[in-house]
């Protein structure tokens, strides 16, 4: 049985449709790595994105479609932070919960609010993670990484797109 992540129809709408590059590190780098752990567990990482996402989805029980939204879009989130853990791996670092030697924190997450508020406070972290990527595609000189990132960064735009669609939508 495959897992549900791997069903195309599932994050259909939600994730960009292009194939994730393959993986191919020439050598490990504790410097690029972490970079990469500011992406997989910094403020604006994907572990705050995936809990807040979770979170949000919890709290927009009331309006299905927005619900549905959040809860796809964290998965695609996690999806980005295996991809992050195994570049970390194979740069020679470890993926803990950890980004610049502070560990990751729940206060990191937007709770409390309206569902406008939610809505807002995600797109905002969605135009900081593009930020922290494009940056570290500059900053990174291993070209299969910086096609993982440039590849997340692809799905980042998705949910813009669906964060600025529900927030018209719903006039929030």
């Amino acid at each position: 049985m495959q897992p549900v992540t791997d069903d195309i129809h599932y994050t259909e709408g939600f994730a960009d449709p292009s194939p994730w590059p393959d993986l191919e590190i020439c050598a490990p780098n504790s410097r690029w790595a972490s970079l990469l752990a500011e992406d997989y567990a910094g403020a604006a990482g994907e572990l705050t994105a995936s809990l807040q996402y979770i979170y949000h989805h919890a709290a927009a029980k009331d309006c299905p479609d927005i619900s549905r939204a959040l809860e796809k879009i964290s998965i695609i989130e996690m999806m980005h932070m295996e991809k992050l853990a195994g570049a970390i791996r194979a740069l020679g670092g470890d993926p803990t919960y950890c980004a610049g030697g502070r560990p990751w924190c729940a206060a990191e997450v937007q709770y409390g609010g309206s569902l406008g508020e939610y809505l807002h406070a995600d797109l905002v972290g969605e135009y900081a993670a593009i930020r922290n990527y494009r940056r570290h595609i500059a900053q990174i000189g291993d070209e299969s990484v910086c096609r993982l990132l440039a590849r997340i960064v692809k799905d980042e735009e998705v949910h813009l797109r669906v964060f600025r669609q529900l927030i018209e939508k719903y006039g929030l």
